[in-house]
């Protein structure tokens, strides 16, 4: 009740991934603006949109998003702000003891 809803412009909601979630604080604001008559853009970020499909589609649709553009780090524009990696997976037998951790 503090702000009129109405004359809201823009939403930046980084770290939008959240937004999936419904008693996330995203979710909410996203509702009571549209309950407020709001016709605002919403420019939702984030670097981890979702585990799986699923999880981006409640995004979208908890945030009405309409235009979504998505980026993955071997991307042409993106090549001239990253940075090289080496990634090496090294795979690690189970010993007794981590079993019997990862079970309490």
């Amino acid at each position: 009740g503090v702000a009129d809803g109405r004359r809201v412009v823009c939403v930046v909601m980084d770290e939008a991934h959240h937004a999936a979630s419904a008693g996330y604080a995203y979710a909410k604001v996203a509702e009571l603006l549209r309950c407020a008559g709001a016709s605002c853009r919403i420019l939702a970020l984030s670097a981890t949109a979702g585990a799986d499909l699923g999880a981006v589609q409640r995004v979208v649709r908890t945030l009405r998003i309409c235009s979504l553009e998505a980026r993955a780090e071997g991307d042409a524009d993106l090549l001239a702000h990253t940075h090289c990696r080496a990634v090496r997976v090294v795979r690690v037998a189970a010993t007794r003891s981590s079993a019997a951790a990862a079970a309490a």
